[in-house]
């Protein structure tokens, strides 16, 4: 019980604080007019991970960018912007290509110009459920506010990881039917190889070629 106040303690300071630093440095200044379709971008390992380490090497989808924008004007406070925060996995494709977004869309939108609060729903970040996202927030509002007030130019093409391909980007490996594959097909249905050899090839094909092409060799280096 005493372990659960206190832990229930540190949470509630960590969230005040948090919103503290919030208020002083976006609610309260006024915003810069040139912050207008501004984007800052940055990168999280993802995945219950907190910090990159040493892990230079990460397989595409596993980290996750995130992106503020300022974009629109709030209706009811026409010199503020609103602040969009979104999440992105990347996706890897048989050409070598990657993308963030696009069909998949964002893993989370969060509306930075809301005050976070300690239990906050819908557009607003929670102060409590997610203080990560919170200090990620200021970190790149700040940065983008340095920039500004230093009279710094704004990048028009932001940095992206560095992709390393497993093969010529004008040779894309082509599916092949082998053990390895039929392993991890197996392991997909949660059934053995000899149980998946049973089915109609008719139907063991697509599945393999679907499981063959999820298992892209790309990697990224940040």
């Amino acid at each position: 019980m005493n372990r659960t106040v206190t832990r229930n303690f540190r949470t509630s300071n960590s969230a005040r604080r948090l919103i503290g630093k919030y208020r002083a440095q976006v609610a309260v200044p006024p915003q810069y007019p040139e912050l207008a379709d501004v984007y800052a971008i940055t990168f999280l390992p993802g995945r219950g991970v907190s910090h990159f380490g040493n892990g230079l090497l990460r397989r595409i989808g596993s980290t996750l960018m995130v992106v503020l924008s300022y974009e629109e004007p709030r209706p009811a406070k026409p010199d503020r912007f609103t602040m969009p925060l979104r999440g992105f996995r990347a996706q890897a494709y048989r050409d070598g290509s990657v993308r963030y977004g696009g069909e998949a869309g964002c893993s989370f939108c969060f509306d930075g110009s809301l005050s976070p609060r300690p239990n906050a729903k819908g557009q607003s970040l929670s102060a409590t459920r997610s203080p990560g996202l919170v200090e990620v927030l200021l970190r790149l509002d700040h940065a983008c506010k340095v920039r500004i007030r230093g009279g710094h130019s704004m990048g028009s093409i932001p940095q992206l990881p560095r992709i390393l391909l497993g093969f010529a980007p004008d040779q894309p490996p082509e599916f092949e039917d082998s053990i390895a594959l039929r392993r991890k097909a197996a392991r997909r249905l949660g059934i053995t190889v000899e149980q998946l050899a049973i089915n109609d090839p008719v139907l063991q094909e697509p599945l393999l070629r679907d499981v063959w092409q999820r298992q892209s060799t790309t990697r990224r280096t940040y």
